[in-house]
């Protein structure tokens, strides 16, 4: 069985996919975030990957963004730990995807993300599912939530991406302010050890 996730969670699902199979991995994160849990909850998704020759696997880091095929920088997931979180977050009207991710140096994992804010939300705007999202007009901003130092980027209302390494050591992604908040609450109410 898989390592608990991160934060405290309300739920857990266990997505499988075959080898290699984006539009799959894709179609079953939407499932995923259509069954419903009460607002402000949160689901950590599992996702094990079945290979042609038979046998499964749960996805590392790494599996999991050569499945999306993101345009990471450089050394991105090589800098990656394994063990890795996807977190839908609850809302009344939807539900909002987000990350833990765990880098084997903070420092380069804060130096790739800034040099891929230039196209980032052309690679994760799969990931807004109900909303349309296009190549921001706007560029990222420092701002701080919950004493963490992040990078915001807002593409429309109520709708933004943002990222910042939470007590060095932690890359946290958010796809929209709420769950940002929620989910560096949840880091700082109880920090994974």
């Amino acid at each position: 069985t898989p390592a608990r996730a991160f934060i405290p969670v309300e739920e857990r699902e266990t997505i499988t996919i075959r080898d290699g199979d984006r539009a799959g991995l894709i179609s079953k994160l939407e499932a995923a975030r259509r069954n419903r849990l009460p607002s402000r909850s949160i689901k950590h998704v599992l996702v094990r990957i079945e290979s042609f020759g038979g046998g499964s696997r749960f996805a590392t880091a790494k599996d999991f963004f050569e499945t999306i095929d993101f345009k990471a920088p450089s050394g991105f997931t090589e800098n990656l730990h394994d063990k890795f979180d996807i977190l839908l977050y609850y809302r009344p009207d939807g539900a909002d995807v987000g990350f833990v991710l765990d880098p084997k140096d903070h420092e380069r994992a804060l130096a790739h993300m800034l040099a891929w804010e230039n196209s980032i939300i052309l690679d994760f705007r799969t990931l807004y599912f109900d909303k349309t999202v296009t190549q921001p007009q706007y560029l990222f901003t420092d701002t701080v939530v919950r004493n963490v130092d992040m990078r915001t980027i807002t593409l429309q209302e109520n709708t933004t991406f943002s990222y910042g390494i939470f007590a060095q050591r932690f890359l946290v992604i958010a796809l929209s302010n709420e769950f940002t908040d929620v989910l560096l609450g949840r880091l700082l109410a109880a920090p994974p050890r």
